[in-house]
Formats: structure tokens, C-alpha cells, sequence
């Protein structure tokens, strides 16, 4: 069970990530301003693939956004640490590293190698 202190670092660490990917995401719809001055077919032709580039990456953001947020609420209910499969605890070495994880190495582990089929 992780202490006080071990829960109140990883909630500054999922809070700080929060904002950070909150500031990419609003850094990247500013720069998707293209305007209306098309003058080809291949300015016309890079300007959306630059958009569907940014569409996928604000996608990954998203989803890991969600992540965080359900890793904080996690931390609010007291179940912050705990690996959704099998019950047991998360290695503080998996949560130093992504504070958002909601699986056991064994379980990540089992995950991995079945979507490897």
C-alpha cells in the first residue's frame, strides 16, 4: 500500500502531465489555423496531412488524458496502485514511470503478449 507522501507525489506528477498535455493539445489546435490562401494543389495537399498528422497525435493525447484523469480519481476512491485484473499492487518502478497505469507488470505482461497473437 503506498503512503501519503508516495500518493500525494504521484498526484503532483498526474496533475503536472494533466496540464502539460491540456497545453499541447491547445498549442496544437492554434497552430491548425491554415487560412484561406491556397495557391496549389500541394500546399492545399500538405496542409491536410499536417491536420490528419495532428488529429492522430491529439487522439493519443486524449486517450492518455483520460488515463490521467481516471488514475486521479483512482487516487481520490482509495484505489490509486491497485491493478484492475487481478487485484494486486502496481510496482512503484511501473508507476514512476507511466503514474497512470492501472496494471501489474504480470498483468501488463499477459495483456502484451495476447495482442501479440
Amino acid at each position: 500500500m503506498l503512503s501519503k507522501e508516495k500518493l500525494a507525489f504521484y498526484r503532483r506528477k498526474l496533475e503536472e502531465e494533466e496540464r502539460a498535455i491540456l497545453k499541447e493539445i491547445e498549442e496544437g489546435k492554434q497552430k491548425m489555423d491554415f487560412g484561406d490562401d491556397v495557391d496549389s494543389f500541394e500546399e492545399e495537399a500538405d496542409e491536410a496531412e499536417e491536420e490528419s498528422t495532428r488529429l492522430g497525435i491529439d487522439a493519443v493525447l486524449t486517450d492518455r488524458l483520460n488515463h490521467i484523469r481516471i488514475a486521479l480519481g483512482k487516487i481520490q476512491d482509495g484505489t490509486y496502485g491497485t491493478c484492475a485484473k487481478c487485484g494486486s499492487e502496481i510496482e512503484e518502478a511501473i508507476l514512476n514511470v507511466v503514474p497512470e497505469s492501472d496494471l501489474c507488470r504480470a498483468c501488463k505482461a499477459k495483456e502484451q503478449k495476447s495482442s501479440a497473437k
